[in-house]
């Protein structure tokens, strides 16, 4: 089926991904007020309908042509700046109707991260995953966060969703409750009613709930909640290599890594794992191509990724990431970091590999073949 996508605001990004829908056969109208974001999409331009805007005091460039861009789209993008994400939106609101709508506002934390607080706050609130839209690093629709750092984004910002969902569901059947007219602890809410326990019938929908929240309403339905602790529980992992080494030249190539991750309850197992086989790969290059050298007068020799060796997936041999299940009750459903520990494991796996080969032990990274080849037949430890 060949969609129609209309893209307001496109800049790089707008233009990057229009270039991959047009590919795949899509029809793209690609509005934005400078031409020069055209030239990467040259190549498709049969699929693609360029509309020039003009720019008015809010910098957006929201002008009539907005109105050819969006008409007859089954999908609109906005690739607005955050600080003008408003603007943008309401300029266009009136032909948006009930189309699917993608928002970019900015990127202040990964996007897996997004989709972990996401199914975090459809847990609690049992909604559809899809129901749940993330805003992020933009405090004209968020409060202000000075950030979490340290492998602790799961682990404190989704303590904190965590806290400011209970407290939503627990006002969504108050306000519920109030509408039934029973005591509150009689009634349930699936993520889509709240019903009376006591009573037969349909319940209150959310719809419903929205709407009495506007008037006459005793109960908050916005929350703020922050996450602190005093401990911070450390994830732990286990690494094992195998790798064959020749004699002969040094050369180390691993065949297989197998690795066991212990980070609390896993919130999403598909993109834990991802990020576990991606810092074992960054581990790998750490271990055995990253190297950084300086000239007689300073200047750094790998300062391209031509003598920047890095591994790529024909280096890294096959992965294999598992879990052991844990419960982390600081944590959100018991969840602990992730992030760092994943490329902490490859380095002494790989140097104890290689003393198992050869008798030598190297402590300097990377284990390139010349310090192996040194080392082997020098009798020597590096």
């Amino acid at each position: 089926m060949i969609s129609t996508i209309g893209i307001i605001g496109a800049g790089s990004w707008g233009t990057a991904l229009a270039t991959v829908l047009a590919g795949k056969g899509n029809k793209v109208r690609i509005w934005d007020i400078d031409e020069k974001h055209l030239k990467s999409m040259e190549d498709n331009r049969e699929n693609v309908d360029y509309l020039p805007g003009v720019a008015l005091n809010d910098n957006i460039g929201i002008s009539y042509t907005v109105e050819e861009a969006l008409i007859g789209a089954d999908t609109v993008l906005f690739s607005a700046p955050a600080q003008h994400f408003r603007s943008a939106l309401q300029s266009a609101a009136e032909y948006i109707d009930d189309k699917s709508v993608v928002i970019n506002v900015a990127k202040g934390i990964e996007q897996k991260s997004l989709a972990r607080m996401s199914e975090i706050a459809s847990e609690v609130l049992e909604c559809n995953y899809d129901n749940v839209v993330v805003f992020s690093a933009d405090t004209d629709t968020s409060p202000y966060d000075s950030g979490s750092y340290a492998s602790s984004t799961t682990y404190l910002t989704g303590k904190a969703v965590e806290q400011a969902c209970i407290r939503l569901r627990e006002s969504i059947q108050n306000i519920g409750a109030a509408l039934l007219k029973c005591d509150v602890d009689v009634t349930e809410f699936d993520g889509e009613y709240v019903y009376c326990l006591e009573e037969e019938g349909e319940g209150v929908s959310l719809k419903d709930i929205a709407t009495a929240s506007m008037f006459n309403n005793g109960y908050e339905t916005q929350f703020t909640s922050s996450a602190r602790s005093s401990v911070s529980p450390p994830p732990y992992m286990t690494g094992m290599v195998e790798i064959e080494l020749d004699k002969e030249t040094g050369e180390v190539r691993v065949l297989g890594y197998e690795a066991t991750v212990d980070c609390g309850t896993v919130i999403n197992p598909n993109l834990a794992r991802l990020q576990t086989e991606g810092g074992i790969a960054q581990g790998i290059g750490m271990a055995l191509y990253e190297d950084i050298t300086y000239d007689s007068l300073g200047g750094i020799r790998e300062n391209s990724l031509i003598q920047y060796k890095i591994p790529t997936r024909q280096d890294v041999g096959r992965i294999n990431v598992e879990f052991e299940a844990s419960y982390e009750p600081t944590g959100p459903f018991g969840a602990k970091s992730i992030g760092e520990v994943v490329i902490n494991t490859p380095s002494p796996a790989i140097v104890h590999a290689v003393y198992n080969a050869t008798g030598a032990w190297i402590r300097e990274l990377p284990e390139t073949p010349e310090k192996i080849l040194k080392a082997f037949e020098d009798g020597q430890h590096i």
